[in-house]
């Protein structure tokens, strides 16, 4: 498979990759008409801003429509990216058997915006307290953060280039992930002290589980908010553990990297945490946990159809 995964990895951001992908098409498949009709709204507010009558108070129409334009933009940028989303699977395919090192799938203008936006922010996510910690340089910094911004979008790249495929297994995008790591830390090295570059490695060998830990935490907060402190505590526990777990095991598996297996270890994760929990949760709580987990679980089933 050294024509998909010579030239970059792929790491536990898969889920929030393909939760990215997955809604840029919703988004164009269900709002195509949508972008019109924001459009036509603001053309509406235009006009009544013109109107003397109202002029007196601007400032409910002006919020109303930077919240369209906004709107709008999002929307665009969705149906840019579907319209563009199988170059990536199509330029695969045709690679397929002689790809280069240095080949990766073309991307436009909007799908290289919203990779970029993504990598950033799930870069920023998962090392700004490391950053605060060594109290890097500017420059530095800047530099470490590149690198780390690069690495992410090369995961990027493989792990959707591997699912257009269809025949690259988990293990060998695993094993892609782990060649990538070693040449971001050859990177970082040239601009890190031997102190900083330890911390570095000893900080990013946990970075599967911090940004699980850091994913799972805000939509817990969110979807199962009638959680006790302690019960919270204890559910984002058992759901880093047994997503950890299983992604593990799907990482040095031959299952083939697709959409649906990657869909199947989050179902099996989802089913073993609400079986742990149950032993220990009553009704009303374990109630709450599964306002989160039946979400997911009908999530991963969409997915699983794709």
């Amino acid at each position: 498979m050294k024509s998909i995964l010579a030239w970059s990895g792929w790491g536990v951001s898969v889920v929030l990759v393909i939760a990215g992908v997955l809604r840029m098409e919703q988004l164009a498949d269900e709002h195509a008409l949508e972008v019109q009709q924001l459009k036509d709204q603001m053309v509406a507010l235009d006009h009544s801003a013109s109107d003397e009558s109202i002029a007196q108070d601007m400032t409910p129409i002006a919020r109303e429509r930077d919240d369209l334009l906004e709107q709008v933009a999002t929307l665009e940028l969705a149906l840019a990216t579907k319209n563009e989303i199988e170059v990536i699977g199509e330029k695969a395919e045709a690679e397929k058997g002689n790809t280069k090192d240095s080949d990766k799938p073309a991307r436009n203008e909007a799908q290289q915006q919203m990779m970029e936006v993504q990598a950033s922010a799930i870069t920023e996510l998962l090392y700004a307290d490391l950053f605060m910690e060594l109290g890097l340089d500017g420059d530095v910094e800047d530099s470490v953060t590149a690198a780390l911004v690069d690495r992410m979008l090369d995961q990027m790249d493989v792990g959707q280039a591997a699912l257009k495929a269809g025949d690259v297994t988990a293990r060998e995008v695993y094993l892609a992930q782990e060649a990538a790591r070693a040449e971001t830390y050859a990177a970082l090295r040239e601009v890190l002290d031997r102190e900083a570059m330890d911390a570095f490695e000893a900080y990013d060998a946990n970075r599967d589980a911090l940004l699980l830990e850091k994913t799972v935490a805000p939509q817990i907060a969110q979807l199962s908010s009638g959680l006790t402190e302690e019960n919270r505590t204890l559910v984002e526990r058992v759901a880093t553990e047994e997503l950890g777990h299983y992604q593990n095991v799907f990482n040095q598996s031959d299952t083939l990297f697709t959409m649906a297996e990657n869909a199947n270890w989050q179902i099996e994760a989802m089913e073993s945490m609400q079986s742990r929990l149950s032993e220990v949760l009553d009704e009303q709580q374990m109630g709450e946990v599964n306002r989160w987990l039946d979400l997911g679980l009908r999530q991963m089933e969409a997915m699983k159809k794709r």
